[in-house]
């Protein structure tokens, strides 16, 4: 497995390419994404915070645009607006499965049926979200994992034969939201990230 641009920013480089090759069978059923999420806002004057990386859902897909999948060289998966459809997929979910998927991600600062959150002496009662993420602070780094749900290659529940090498195998492109993009994506838009693929970043359990 290879990832020759194990650094990605929607401001400079934003697709990142995961080549695996091998003579085995890939369960696509175990297939998940593994990243580094890095909020490189500078704290403010005089030691006073920068602002927080506050992401749309614990559950890591937001910071996507597009995801690309080709076996030997022909395209069995394309979907644009990646973070959209993902976000849609998961508000399907149960509040307990939904809870699960994004603690494997940011994990949630308060997620229930109610779509309210319980204070010291009050209720606040959310009406535009469902859930929400915990923050990243800022200089930190945090790993997620991620499986996505739109993605019907990935949920043929098939093993892949990788034909030991002899095609160009599995190649999975992803492709990270733009700048100009992100307000739709990300509840913070005061922040800059690099997103790090690590040679861990597809996963076979």
């Amino acid at each position: 497995m290879s990832c020759p641009t194990p650094e990605i920013s929607p401001g400079g480089v934003r697709t990142a390419k995961i080549s695996i090759v091998s003579g085995n069978f890939l369960d696509l059923s175990s297939l998940h994404f593994s990243f580094l999420v890095r909020n490189e806002e500078a704290d403010a004057a005089e030691g006073a915070p920068g602002h927080p990386l506050l992401p749309l859902s614990a559950i890591p897909h937001s910071f996507w645009r597009r995801i690309r999948i080709s076996v030997n060289g022909a395209v069995v998966e394309d979907l644009n607006f990646a973070n959209r459809v993902e976000e849609q997929i998961s508000r399907f979910l149960s509040t307990n499965k939904r809870r699960n998927v994004g603690d494997a991600g940011f994990g949630w600062e308060y997620l229930n049926d109610s779509n309210t959150r319980q204070l010291t002496n009050h209720t606040v009662h959310h009406s535009t979200m469902v859930g929400q993420s915990k923050t990243v602070r800022t200089g930190r780094a945090v790993r997620v994992t991620w499986r996505p749900l739109g993605l019907g290659f990935l949920q043929t529940s098939k093993f892949l034969p990788m034909l030991g090498g002899a095609a160009s195998g599995l190649c999975i492109e992803l492709e990270a939201a733009s700048l100009a993009s992100l307000p739709n994506a990300i509840l913070c838009a005061k922040y800059t990230k690099t997103l790090i693929c690590a040679p861990c970043a597809l996963k076979k359990s």
